[in-house]
């Protein structure tokens, strides 16, 4: 039998509860550090302000709020050593095809059991450390946090801003 047991720290981003606490039960009976968050606003907002590192995020694919494709660039922009796998009730092709060229490290359909889940998230991690992870958000990022804080604006919010205006001026 395989052993699924890890030790790193991952981020469950659901926006359903019952699949948010379920899947935290899973992740630390299997020796995960876990963290969650209603949605991927509330996942950037938690990754800014953590100061554990979180070596994966679990992202949901169908959630209110900020597309699972904002998601994903944004994390990986400002954690770019953060390991990103996506989970959905729709079909794995579907999705990969869908997502092509991301920055992703796996997929985890829905529904799953809890090995299924635990296979799938020591298959991301891999059995090597996450080269490149840093903590302290990249300076791009950082300073968008800061400036942001002097506006009435969330960070996240702001990053996203910031982010169009640098595609719309290409």
């Amino acid at each position: 039998m395989t052993n699924l047991q890890g030790v790193r720290s991952v981020l469950v981003v659901d926006d359903e509860r019952s699949v948010r606490n379920l899947t935290e039960a899973v992740l630390s009976s299997y020796g995960y550090s876990v963290l969650v968050a209603e949605d991927a606003f509330a996942a950037i907002e938690l990754l800014r302000r953590t100061p554990r590192q979180v070596s994966l995020v679990l992202l949901d694919l169908s959630m209110p709020g900020m597309r699972a494709e904002d998601a994903i660039q944004e994390i990986h922009r400002c954690w770019p050593g953060t390991r990103i796998v996506l989970s959905s009730g729709y079909g794995e092709t579907e999705v990969l095809d869908r997502f092509r060229g991301m920055p992703l490290a796996g997929f985890v359909p829905k529904p799953y059991t809890p090995a299924q889940l635990a296979g799938k998230i020591k298959a991301a991690m891999g059995q090597e450390e996450i080269a490149g992870w840093d903590p302290i958000p990249s300076t791009q990022c950082a300073g968008a946090f800061r400036a942001a804080e002097g506006l009435d604006l969330k960070p996240v919010e702001f990053l996203m801003q910031v982010g169009r205006e640098a595609e719309e001026a290409l």
